[in-house]
């Protein structure tokens, strides 16, 4: 374990804990993985324990496997072939060299307004902790940021102040990735800002009382969000895709502005699947963009549900269009997307899209559980 001296704790380090509930460290631990083994320095490195590389003292998986969020030991290590937790685990991680747990209050880098993770560094946040950042500052991702959150007790992110613009928000860097489960962000001029050439893979996530919402410029995927607006408080568009192919999947986004658009994008390829979206201006609005698809996802109750703009080639089937008005319009140069196998409540498109037809419509809408469901699902 590295040195954690440019973190405030307010609360005890994983590391430091030896009965702490998410460790992975020695025989006081509940998810211990036995006395060999573990994420600690206690017995040995963090890939290989004392008994080598097929079997720690312990036993293959500890006594309380089911809370650890994912093999941090290695694919080899103690534990077994799935990694330290097992059934919580998705594959091998990288060692952390900064763990947070419990309640930490960010120090920004000497004489900078942003705390840094370092190419090459690992940040580890564990289930449960409560990450409080300052006014003004952010945490700029330039190794890895890994979130270990757990649907019991996710991992959160909020400003010192409460309010829309208390803290700057995430900042992924070229080559930095946010590698996030069960995470929660709070209080953020921009939640997430992934800049040209970073990634971002999350799963399970909640933004609210925040400025904006996400900005990509890199692609990535997000899973199971739920993205909450300001409604008439929203100043601007809160969700921006420029010149990237983001996949975001099960996703709801509501409380917008109706004089606001929800999800803008100039450029790229992205992927919107399983969506949900309400009460804005434009549930999606395409000012350029090649190819780009919206699938299985509930439309709905706002001004356009589509804006087509000067995209191409794009991809609109098995939605629900209901109580926007038009649902598509302002084509401009998209005049060739395949739009078919939808529910369209009133006329598919404005009289400003001329080219597009709609094929092989739903005579009803579409349930949002159970077979052929849209919308965002478990």
């Amino acid at each position: 374990m590295k040195s954690t001296s440019a973190w405030v704790i307010a609360s005890c380090l994983l590391v430091a804990c030896g009965g702490d509930d998410t460790t992975t460290g020695g025989g006081a631990s509940n998810a211990t993985t036995g006395s060999a083994g573990s994420t600690s320095t206690s017995a040995g490195s963090t890939s290989t324990g004392a008994g080598g590389s097929s079997a720690g003292a312990a036993g293959d998986m500890g006594a309380a496997g089911a809370l650890a969020t994912g093999g941090a030991a290695g694919a080899t290590g103690v534990g077994g072939a799935v990694g330290v937790g097992g059934a919580a685990g998705s594959g091998p991680q990288l060692p952390a060299d900064e763990t947070l747990c419990g309640m930490v209050t960010i120090t920004p880098d000497a004489g900078k307004m942003t705390k840094t993770i370092a190419a090459g560094k690992v940040t580890a946040v564990c289930a449960g902790a409560v990450v409080t950042i300052p006014m003004g500052v952010s945490i700029t991702v330039q190794g890895t940021l890994r979130v270990d959150g757990t649907s019991a007790m996710p991992a959160k992110f909020q400003g010192a102040a409460h309010g829309s613009q208390g803290w700057e928000g995430l900042v992924l860097a070229s080559g930095g990735k946010l590698a996030m489960t069960y995470g929660e962000i709070h209080d953020a001029v921009m939640p997430i800002d992934s800049k040209a050439g970073a990634d971002f893979q999350v799963d399970h996530i909640v933004i609210d009382n925040s400025k904006n919402l996400l900005h990509f410029a890199s692609g990535g995927t997000m899973n199971h969000a739920a993205l909450h607006g300001l409604g008439a408080m929203q100043g601007k568009d809160p969700i921006v895709v420029d010149n990237a192919s983001p996949h975001l999947s099960n996703t709801l986004v509501d409380k917008g502005n109706t004089g606001m658009d929800f999800i803008t994008v100039n450029g790229g390829t992205p992927v919107f699947d399983y969506m949900d979206i309400t009460s804005c201006h434009c549930a999606f609005h395409f000012n350029a963009g090649t190819g780009i698809t919206i699938s299985n996802s509930n439309i709905h109750g706002n001004a356009y549900g589509l804006m087509v703009e000067g995209s191409t080639t794009n991809s609109i089937v098995h939605n629900n269009f209901t109580a926007n008005n038009p649902n598509i319009g302002d084509c401009g140069g998209g005049s060739s997307a395949t739009v078919k196998d939808n529910y369209f409540q009133g006329p598919a498109f404005a009289a400003n899209c001329p080219k597009l037809t709609s094929t092989t419509p739903a005579g009803a809408a579409y349930p949002l559980t159970g077979t052929g469901a849209v919308g965002p699902q478990p």
